[in-house]
């Protein structure tokens, strides 16, 4: 399922709404209940609405800056809604277990100002993000699949962004069950590799093959892009930079990092054959 992001669906919903639906206390509200039940119910294209609409509404000055800057440049403020969309759902996502557990009991406006606060604070992530790109003359689109910081070119013509990928369910779907199959195939030796060069890759300082040479390091790499373009041929670019956006910190984090390519080698690591 592709989520719908056409501009005119979106105005012909929030067009249809009440003057008090349309409030930003309002959509926060529906937002939490949607939230509540994710990632457990997968979200609509009405609650992607819901989280497009909020985008625009809690950080004024910096919307008109955006807003600016797009008209400068000539690109799509729309776009730029769209993205960050995505990208708050992504930022959300590792915060919905505890935010549960948090407001537990509160509710009314102890409530309310909880969720204001959060959603404000990455909202203004979302922003200081695309504003950045926006800012940066040199923009270009980094097609380093592992690059999470990658530099996007805001034009609905060019290129989906980061966080339109992202809110393609399949995308997602094709995410998680990349990273179930890495969790279940792959040795303990390769996760710390692949986290090593998504370090590497992202200038992350890292205690990862710090005791390997670079000859054995450049070696390995190599293996593991091999291994990359194998699994190009069971999933997409897109699923795979999804994998990388939503699940690749949350693994990396849960693999101890060993200095050398073998978690049993207490030595330097000798060459490979």
């Amino acid at each position: 399922m592709l989520y719908s992001c056409d501009q005119n669906k979106y105005q012909s919903w929030y067009n249809s709404l009440s003057l008090e639906e349309r409030s930003w206390q309002k959509i926060i509200a529906k937002l939490w209940q949607i939230f509540q039940l994710y990632p457990e119910k997968e979200l609509s294209d009405t609650d992607i609405f819901y989280l497009i609409s909020l985008i625009p509404s809690l950080q004024k000055k910096q919307e008109k800056l955006i807003y600016d800057l797009c008209s400068k440049r000539n690109i799509s403020y729309w776009v730029t809604r769209v993205s960050r969309a995505g990208d708050f759902l992504y930022l959300i996502c590792p915060q919905l277990d505890s935010l549960k557990k948090n407001l537990e009991g509160k509710n009314g406006e102890q409530l309310y100002r909880y969720l204001t606060r959060v959603f404000q604070n990455i909202i203004i992530q979302c922003n200081n993000k695309i504003i950045k790109d926006l800012e940066s003359a040199e923009s270009k689109y980094d097609d380093n699949l592992m690059n999470s910081s990658c530099k996007e070119i805001y034009h609905p013509a060019k290129i989906k962004t980061m966080g339109e990928i992202i809110l393609e369910e399949e995308n997602r779907k094709g995410a998680e069950k990349l990273y179930i199959q890495i969790k279940q195939e792959w040795s303990l030796n390769k996760i710390n590799l692949l986290c090593e060069y998504y370090d590497k890759v992202n200038g992350i300082k890292t205690e990862r093959l710090k005791a390997e040479s670079e000859n054995n390091i450049y070696k390995l790499h190599q293996r593991l892009r091999n291994d990359f373009n194998e699994l190009l041929t069971q999933y997409t670019k897109d699923e795979i930079r999804t994998f990388f956006k939503l699940y690749l910190p949350e693994l990396c984090q849960e693999t101890p990092p060993s200095p050398t390519y073998l978690y049993n080698k207490k030595t330097k690591a000798e060459e490979l054959l």
